[in-house]
């Protein structure tokens, strides 16, 4: 996540050439452009403040670290309770369904289910 970010990042700080204007630069070569500044700067220069932006708008931004961790402490105040249902539950059906499409067979999907 915070290589995708550091594409912006790359391009508003000039590090990347984004083209003329009418003809840019294809966003296969600005990705790969950025990427090895981020790659440098990661193995070479991990205090660099461009890096730094990056990881800091990935925690900020993408992860909501500080609404994550208000989630976590507000899970720990409550009691786990683990119940066996009776049929399968829609968060379990997805897992169940690709178990048995694993399985080969001649039989539909809808018929193995039944």
């Amino acid at each position: 996540m915070a290589r995708r970010k550091f594409r912006d990042i790359a391009g508003i700080a000039g590090l990347v050439f984004q083209g003329f204007p009418g003809k840019q630069v294809k966003a296969r070569h600005l990705q790969a452009n950025s990427g090895l500044f981020f790659k440098v700067f990661q193995d070479y220069e991990k205090d660099n403040l461009l890096l730094r932006q990056a990881y800091e708008e990935v925690y900020d931004f993408q992860l909501e670290i500080v609404r994550m961790r208000q989630a976590f402490e507000r899970i720990s105040t409550h009691r786990i309770v683990i119940r066996e249902p009776v049929q399968l539950t829609p968060f379990s059906f997805p897992i169940f369904a690709e178990i048995f499409r694993e399985k080969f067979s001649n039989e539909s999907l809808e018929d193995r289910m039944n």
